[in-house]
């Protein structure tokens, strides 16, 4: 199953066809960050198991590229945040508690986990502001994310 895939440009009030994404069949959450010049989505996806695909988007080729499927920390994990810092795509999972964040350096295609428990957001949201990436959970904090949590 395809899933249609458009660009809009704001100034031309324009909407502009691209190619199809080649994915989704039991999608049942996306998350997408940009790095440089280039998209990457995480798709949550329940077929006969719970895996979440990652892919990156090239705008001036308009192609796909499937990448490594995300390590899950477990069956009972939900992914909760996705975010970019650098030259990394983050992962942020929440299982009643038990929290964990796992990278993804796009450039050598390897998952690395870079902390458990950290005590920090509860189901966390993330936002970029000015370069720095912060968190926001439903404890209704904000906190600065810091790679070595």
């Amino acid at each position: 199953m395809m899933i249609d895939f458009w660009k809009y440009d704001p100034l031309k009030d324009l909407w502009s066809q691209l190619n199809d994404f080649p994915n989704l069949v039991y999608a049942f959450d996306i998350h997408g960050v940009q790095i440089g010049d280039k998209g990457y989505i995480a798709v949550e996806e329940y077929e006969n198991q719970y895996i979440i695909s990652l892919w990156e988007y090239n705008p001036e080729a308009d192609n796909w590229l499937q990448l490594p499927n995300v390590p899950i920390p477990s069956p009972q994990s939900n992914l909760s945040v996705v975010f970019s810092s650098n030259n990394f795509v983050y992962f942020g999972f929440d299982n009643s508690g038990v929290r964990e964040f796992r990278k993804y350096d796009i450039y050598n295609q390897t998952f690395s986990r870079i902390c458990d428990n950290f005590g920090k957001p509860v189901y966390p949201k993330g936002v970029k502001i000015n370069g720095k990436t912060y968190l926001t959970s439903s404890d209704q904090k904000f906190y600065l994310f810091k790679p070595n949590w």
